[in-house]
């Protein structure tokens, strides 16, 4: 599913625009993206967290050249399912 078909589906469960509909999610993502990046955690119950995480800087190797090369540490967003979320999941795949 892309992010076309998800807001004519979400449109449609609430009888909604799909500009409105659009318009919601995109401020919904836009959120969850500026409090990951300003250091938060965003915790949805059942669903999952979102949370910054930092990576150790490392040497790396160019595969191509053998090269080595000095990855700097960063910060990057990660994602914990929660409970309810990973046995939906499974139950599908049962």
């Amino acid at each position: 599913m892309n992010k076309k078909e998800m807001i004519r589906k979400v449109a449609e469960k609430n009888n909604m625009t799909k500009v409105q509909t659009e318009a919601v999610i995109n401020t919904f993502l836009e959120e969850i993206e500026e409090c990951v990046a300003s250091g938060d955690k965003i915790t949805f119950v059942g669903f999952g967290t979102f949370t910054p995480v930092k990576r150790a800087a490392r040497t790396a190797t160019n595969m191509y050249t053998n090269e080595t090369i000095e990855v700097p540490e960063k910060i990057v967003p990660k994602f914990n399912a929660g409970t309810i979320f990973k046995e939906k999941v499974a139950s599908h795949n049962a």
